[in-house]
């Protein structure tokens, strides 16, 4: 019987090596455990779900995972440009981790929302992405 927490961590160390490689210079950084006082623009990963799909011996694991994009500045647009650039580094684009066979990573929503700060003249935004992925123990 296959390790479940081993997928969950594949899970999220092949989204995390999608967004590196994804992420043009400047637009982001990336992080899977953000350091303190860190301020924005910046991309962490989220909530990760996993539910096994397969049959009763095997294990065909439906995933979702949800990136938060942080973004301060006077408008949104930055927080759009850093979204691209997480939709590019993961929809329909092939993901790898040991031990973990992928069948295929698909964005489903977004959501944003700003918070005004009342210390600047900017407006903290947050975006919230989630993807559905396919996983399972490789043989």
């Amino acid at each position: 019987m296959a390790d479940m927490v081993l997928i969950d961590e594949a899970i999220e160390n092949a989204t995390y090596a999608a967004l590196i490689a994804g992420m043009p210079t400047g637009v982001a950084d990336v992080y899977q455990h953000v350091p303190a006082r860190t301020a924005p623009s910046y991309v962490v990963i989220g909530k990760i779900d996993t539910e096994n799909q397969g049959g009763k011996d095997g294990i065909d694991v439906l995933g979702q995972v949800e990136i938060a994009c942080f973004f301060e500045g006077p408008a949104r647009a930055g927080l759009w440009a850093i979204m691209r650039a997480v939709f590019n580094a993961l929809h329909d684009q092939p993901l790898s981790a040991d031990g973990v066979v992928f069948g295929g990573c698909r964005w489903l929503n977004n959501q944003s929302d700003p918070d005004n700060n009342p210390e600047t003249d900017n407006v903290r935004y947050l975006g919230l992405m989630n993807f559905e992925i396919w996983a399972e123990p490789a043989e």
